[in-house]
């Protein structure tokens, strides 16, 4: 997940497991909607290959995307300052010499 964040921003997006399972109208939606965002086009998709049977919980557990992967955009925003204030170190001991 950190090095789509990082490296693939505009090129991927996360669809949960769990969301397969509504109607298929809903479904497709869904997936349309999502997949659009990273530029694919419309398409009807056949979800008959999707059985619930193999579902993990018989409830309807939705992915809670902030706590699983929330700490991403910070980690990355730190690696980002961190590398910031190494290249000013840098050039600064660069200009000294």
């Amino acid at each position: 997940i950190y090095d789509l964040f990082k490296y693939a921003k505009k090129d991927h997006c996360i669809i949960d497991y769990s969301e397969l399972f509504d109607t298929n109208e809903k479904t497709n939606s869904l997936l349309n909607n999502k997949l659009n965002m990273i530029g694919l086009s419309k398409f009807n998709y056949v979800l008959d290959e999707i059985n619930p049977k193999y579902r993990f919980s018989k409830k309807n557990n939705k992915l809670d995307y902030k706590k699983y992967f929330g700490w991403v955009e910070k980690v990355i925003l730190d690696e980002k300052n961190i590398t910031k204030k190494l290249s000013i170190k840098d050039k600064v001991l660069e200009d000294l010499s």
